[in-house]
């Protein structure tokens, strides 16, 4: 969603046509947009809501308008003031700290995201979708854009134009998760979710998720969790499945999160910082490719650097719809 006095601003009359027609009677136009996350196809991969504001509202607000678009996430977006050096953006290959910026500054953004009922500190998709938004519309002509959560620190998103020509994609910089080995099993949480499925291992993740490796994908895939016992039972955010992939997937996930209002994440870019350092120690490989194997389903290109202890993401997105909400 992008926030106006009245008037929309250059990129947008083309995406948001009705705006600037409505009569001075509505006091303030809220426009806004949904975008599907790590896919190129409509009503596939994880929808976003988008909201650029000019200044921040109160959080009641913001709790309000995502509870109304009613999509499991929705981020919210103010412009920094300044320009920053993108320095600390880095580039796989450069061989110094110039070559590492493609330019001498970025466009910075705070950015906070909530979903139907809560505000959680991190959410990888509706990152990408907001980076889709800014990139696409000519708002933000550069290559990179810095976004400031709530909580401190700095998430770089970066558009990489894809070799035909055709579009392109975002590429996330987000800290890898951490995870150890969980004793006793995780699975005793979860009685009912893995009554058929036995676990090969279980892990605790930095975000309070527990992570659990199952013996095929096909375990993954089939997998019919109750609900119910993940939103009652256990001190954790949620629980992320895992096993090894085929058919030119190195691995498949789910992940559900009923306790912050996500039964099930379609596509979940945070979950990956944790997944793919550990499949990357697994399979002895920097680079991967995921499969999110949810109904809607998504397609993550991943890379792990060890040594700056990031994970980058790369992934497709699709805007499905813009609009003006009148509040």
């Amino acid at each position: 969603m992008i926030e106006s006095g009245g008037e929309i601003d250059a990129p947008f009359r083309g995406l948001f046509p009705l705006s600037h027609n409505v009569g001075a009677a509505c006091k303030e136009l809220i426009n806004y947009a949904l975008v599907d996350a790590f896919t190129d196809v409509p009503f596939k991969g994880n929808p976003a809501g988008v909201c650029i504001l000019s200044t921040w509202r109160k959080s009641h607000w913001l709790q309000q308008i995502a509870s109304e678009l009613n999509v499991n996430m929705t981020a919210f977006l103010v412009k920094k003031e300044v320009l920053e050096p993108k320095c600390n953006y880095t580039v796989e290959g450069a061989s110094s700290l110039e070559e590492k910026a493609h330019d001498s500054l970025i466009h910075a953004y705070d950015i906070r995201w909530f979903t139907r009922t809560s505000e959680v500190s991190l959410c990888g998709h509706a990152t990408l979708a907001s980076a889709y938004l800014l990139f696409g519309s000519g708002i933000v002509e550069g290559e990179v854009i810095g976004l400031h959560p709530k909580e401190g620190g700095v998430l770089y998103a970066r558009k990489v134009n894809k070799a035909s020509g055709d579009g392109f994609l975002v590429e996330l910089n987000f800290p890898i998760l951490t995870i150890h080995e969980y004793y006793p099993d995780g699975t005793e949480f979860f009685p009912n979710t893995f009554r058929s499925c036995q676990a090969v291992s279980t892990y605790k993740t930095s975000a309070n998720d527990f992570l659990v490796v199952l013996p095929s994908e096909e375990c993954v895939r089939t997998l019919r969790p109750s609900i119910d016992e993940m939103r009652e039972n256990g001190d954790f955010r949620g629980l992320i499945v895992t096993g090894q992939g085929s058919c030119g997937y190195d691995f498949v996930s789910r992940f559900f999160a009923p306790k912050v209002g996500v039964d099930e994440d379609p596509v979940c870019g945070q979950a990956h910082c944790a997944l793919a350092p550990f499949w990357s120690k697994m399979l002895k490989k920097s680079t991967l490719i995921a499969y999110q194997a949810s109904d809607r389903s998504g397609i993550l290109y991943l890379r792990v650097d060890n040594e700056s202890q990031r994970v980058y993401l790369q992934g497709e997105a699709t805007l499905i719809m813009s609009g003006i909400l009148y509040v």
